[in-house]
């Protein structure tokens, strides 16, 4: 996914994901979870470093990842609208069996 301004603003702390591509790829991986409510996920670099983040639905119309784990990864990966490009894969960690994310950026 191309960032955005919004996904890359200081006070949003978020990162808006496609409604249709959660729908199709990462919601039959949910099990148990209640992403009305949000829960905590890591999310890991190309270099293993984690970032922890909330997956959560707002206002039954936006998917987000947000917390200032989100900004901590923007902030150390220097991200910038329109140039970066994130690609993201859910997976069940092998050792603790909860959900994480492993991205890799683009644009760099």
């Amino acid at each position: 996914m191309r960032l955005s301004t919004m996904d890359l603003k200081y006070y949003q702390i978020r990162l808006s994901l496609n409604k249709n591509d959660v729908k199709t790829f990462m919601i039959p991986l949910l099990e148990g979870e209640d992403v009305r409510k949000g829960f905590t996920m890591i999310i890991y670099d190309w270099e293993g470093y984690e970032y922890p983040m909330r997956f959560v639905l707002w206002s039954k119309k936006m998917y987000v990842l947000t917390s200032t784990g989100w900004r901590r990864f923007c902030r150390e990966h220097q991200l910038r609208k329109n140039i970066n490009i994130l690609k993201i894969w859910m997976f069940r960690h092998k050792l603790t069996q909860k959900l994480a994310l492993q991205s890799l950026v683009e644009g760099r």
